[in-house]
């Protein structure tokens, strides 16, 4: 019985290694995958129609509808200097309502490897549309906007004094490739946020 016990908690180690083992490869292919991307004007021009696709399916979305009607409505109850009780209920009711329409429509990517986040994509149908309308395929676009944001981070890190060298594993033409779109950057976040469903810019 005590062998068994030991075999049995033997064989769980090695799964858990394994399996830790995998992970760490997959990390690394992945890092390898992304260094090896180059950011180009043209990919830019495909994320940027990917972005305004994606503006256009939300907007069809009832609950980007309702979400936008919401913020309107705690923006009108905020600015008042002296709101009633009613209207505290009322401003409390739809703080509540719009934290859950915002998570129910979260479009962010999570930490995952390329795979999980490809996955993501494939399985959120506004997404999917954006990014076919975009021409890339749901791999090429979460490589894209991972090593853009990776260079704009760094660039940002050391424009902020934060960073004194670029980390070895962003590729340094990638990080020039920021530096030289960086108002065409810019005016693609100002264009994101004024077109965004919701007035937080989403």
């Amino acid at each position: 019985m005590k062998g068994g016990v030991f075999v049995s908690g033997l064989a769980a180690l090695v799964l858990v290694a394994s399996v830790t083992s995998a992970a760490a490869q997959q990390a690394d292919a992945d890092r390898k995958e992304l260094a090896e991307y180059r950011l180009t004007s043209e990919g830019l021009d495909r994320y940027s129609a990917v972005l305004r696709a994606l503006v256009g399916e939300l907007r069809k979305d009832p609950r980007f509808q309702e979400m936008a009607k919401v913020e309107a409505e705690i923006r009108r109850l905020d600015s008042k200097d002296d709101p009633t009780d009613e209207e505290v209920t009322r401003l409390d009711e739809l703080e509540e309502r719009l934290a859950q329409l915002e998570e129910s429509t979260d479009l962010s990517m999570s930490d995952g490897s390329l795979a999980d986040i490809e996955a993501q994509i494939r399985k959120n149908p506004a997404m999917a549309a954006a990014v076919k309308a975009g021409g890339f395929t749901p791999r090429e676009y979460a490589k894209f906007t991972l090593t853009l944001f990776q260079a704009s981070m760094a660039v940002g890190m050391q424009k902020a004094g934060l960073l004194k060298e670029m980390p070895k594993d962003i590729p340094p033409e990638n990080v020039a490739f920021v530096q030289q779109h960086e108002q065409q950057l810019a005016k693609l976040q100002q264009e994101m946020e004024a077109l965004a469903p919701s007035g937080r810019g989403r």
